[in-house]
């Protein structure tokens, strides 16, 4: 149906960040019922689908005072935990945590806009999360219902993306997502000549402090690939190109 510019590695196909490949991309997730549900105010989130940014726009016009506040925060966990599928629930009143999380920083809308309008990294440079940063707060990990401990970074990345998303905080996430973790090393061996290993951006089996100087490196790449690649294009784009197609 779409006609992908490819790049080829190892002997596989993978399709290149362009502004056509973006476009294409962009038109098939439009496309697909899976993360379609109209552009209405009344088109709410359901299933993958995260709502319109109508939807979410007369949402924070109404919001009036703190328990219309606490009642967006939680829709807006709820909505970016199954949309994006991050399992929040596996940890022990994950959804209740984070609600309190975010209110404990952020005691009403301005400070939340505020607080996702900060660059997320020390110094501004992407070398690691600032530990006071909100990404960073969300992040932390909670007991998991099977024992131990569960970081969230999956999660805190989406959920900050999304949220200066819809309140046009002028920052602008990278999400972490295991897909686009996996693939990108292959990006990065094309567009930047540099070989690294194909597990150097998984979690699995790092410390916190580690999970998160990991994110800050696959941000960095992700721009460094982007400025090489196709100027201009947004995060959120290159993150649809390699996720989408690599699903």
């Amino acid at each position: 149906m779409f006609n992908f510019q490819t790049f080829n590695v190892d002997g596989k196909d993978y399709v290149a960040i362009t502004r056509h490949n973006s476009d294409m991309v962009e038109c098939a997730l439009t496309l697909d019922t899976t993360f379609r549900g109209g552009i209405g105010v009344d088109a709410k989130p359901k299933g993958r689908f995260s709502g319109s940014n109508a939807y979410w726009q007369d949402k924070i016009q109404k919001i009036k005072t703190f328990t219309d506040y606490e009642k967006f925060i939680e829709e807006l966990i709820e909505t970016v935990d199954r949309a994006n599928v991050t399992h929040i629930s596996a940890a022990v009143n994950g959804k209740k945590e984070i609600k309190k999380r975010i209110i404990n920083k952020c005691m009403d809308l301005k400070s939340l806009k505020d607080a996702l309008s900060k660059n997320p990294f020390v110094n501004g440079k992407v070398r690691d999360v600032d530990p006071n940063h909100i990404l960073y707060k969300l992040a932390e990990p909670l007991p998991a219902t099977k024992g131990g401990m569960r970081s969230n970074v999956s999660f805190a990345s989406k959920l900050c993306q999304f949220a200066s998303k819809i309140l046009n905080a002028g920052y602008e996430y990278s999400k972490y997502d295991s897909i686009v973790a996996k693939t990108l090393p292959i990006y990065i061996e094309h567009y930047l000549g540099v070989k690294v290993a194909r597990t150097r951006f998984s979690l699995d089996g790092k410390t916190f402090n580690v999970k998160m100087q990991t994110y800050a490196e696959y941000c960095a790449y992700i721009d460094k690939i982007i400025a090489v690649a196709c100027p201009g294009m947004t995060r959120e784009e290159f993150d649809h190109i390699v996720w989408y197609t690599n699903k």
